[in-house]
Parts: structure tokens; C-alpha cells; sequence
């Protein structure tokens, strides 16, 4: 649980500070991590790690959002880079060595222990894309075939070749779907990697 702390409240001193709260044993327990920003904006989860976005200043002329990384076993954190708030950092995906996000619609891979910061290119992450479990891998669709691409080493696998073309490919749901957007609908249908419909979105 992420937010902002009223300093004055708690300690009679102006201001606010970013705050986060940490439980392993479904809340009957917790850590406090102060962060030196004044509010908690954004958490993304992985078994190891987390990603969160901070801020100071609201949306004001001096204002930026701050990127860090934390170590969910030792709650130490380290800042990855700090940003303007008229600069869209989203599309935040983590697993256990790396994340990838989107700023200002260009995408980045970094690695969370050296700090290798590397660009994705545009055909890879046009349509959506699912970083590995674990891997440096993205899966991300092609024409008619689902590719996985190695950010480290620039190489391209094909995974799948598909009997039908699809305009996404995420694992919102857990599970890795295909989907068809219905502009005339102003909605979709998913579909599972073999190619079967298993619902409509609106």
C-alpha cells in the first residue's frame, strides 16, 4: 500500500512524505519505507522486485516523478531516474531481473542489477508485448507468427506461426491471448495461443 504521509500529524513538521507500507502476513504486521518524494503513485509487482513511481510537486512547473527500484526481501531501494511529470513513463512490465517501460512512446528494457538500459524497437512492441517470466525475452506479434525477441543479443525466434492475424497480445488475464479489435463494436475477442475464441471485451 502506497501513498502520502502527513508530516505535521505525525511529527509536527510541514510537508508531506511518500510512504509505503510492506506486509508478509496479510496485514497483521508491516514495514514503513519512507521515500524522500511526497507521494506514492504507481507500484508494479514481481516475485523479487517492484517498480514504483513517486512524486513532488503535484503537476507544477518544478515537479518530476522519480523511478526506483525496490528489493522486496530487504526493502532497499534505488532510484533509477528521475522525470518530468509532462513526461509519460507507463506500460511497466517487471519480472526478477529486468523491467520494460514505456517514456514519451519510446520503450526500454533495464537491468536491475547492472543498470544496462536498452532500447526495444518499434515493431516489437507495437501490438503489445509480454516480457518473460524470467528471461530477457518479449514475446511480441508479427504478421502471421508470435516472435520472441532477446534484448540483450538483438535476436528473433518465431514461437507460433498462426492461421489467423490479430491486432494485440497481452497476459492481462493471466494466460497469453490473441486479440481482434471490432472498431465497429468499440470493442474485441480474445483468444488463446492455439487460436480458440474465448470471449469478447467492450
Amino acid at each position: 500500500l502506497g501513498g502520502s504521509k502527513d508530516l505535521y500529524e505525525f511529527y509536527r513538521k510541514s510537508g508531506d512524505s511518500a510512504v509505503l507500507f510492506v506486509s508478509k502476513d496479510m496485514g497483521k504486521s508491516y514495514e514503513e519505507i519512507i521515500f524522500p518524494e511526497e507521494n506514492i503513485i504507481s507500484i508494479i509487482n514481481a516475485d523479487k522486485h517492484s517498480v514504483l513511481v513517486s512524486n513532488i510537486g503535484g503537476n507544477g512547473v518544478n515537479s518530476k516523478n522519480v523511478l526506483y527500484i525496490l528489493n522486496n526481501d530487504t526493502y532497499e531501494f534505488n532510484k533509477i531516474e528521475e522525470l518530468s511529470t509532462k513526461e509519460n513513463i507507463s506500460n511497466i512490465q517487471i519480472n526478477d531481473n529486468y523491467f520494460v517501460y514505456s517514456l514519451d512512446k519510446k520503450y526500454y528494457a533495464l537491468d536491475i542489477i547492472t543498470r544496462s538500459k536498452y532500447a526495444l524497437p518499434e515493431d516489437v512492441v507495437k501490438s503489445g508485448f509480454i516480457l518473460d517470466k524470467k528471461k530477457s525475452n518479449i514475446l511480441y506479434l508479427d504478421n502471421h507468427h508470435v516472435k520472441s525477441y532477446d534484448f540483450l543479443n538483438s535476436n528473433t525466434q518465431i514461437v507460433k506461426k498462426l492461421e489467423n492475424s490479430y491486432t494485440t497480445i497481452s497476459n492481462k488475464y493471466g494466460d497469453i491471448l490473441l486479440g481482434k479489435v471490432n472498431i465497429l463494436k468499440n470493442g474485441g475477442t480474445m483468444y488463446n495461443m492455439n487460436e480458440k475464441e474465448l470471449f469478447e471485451i467492450s
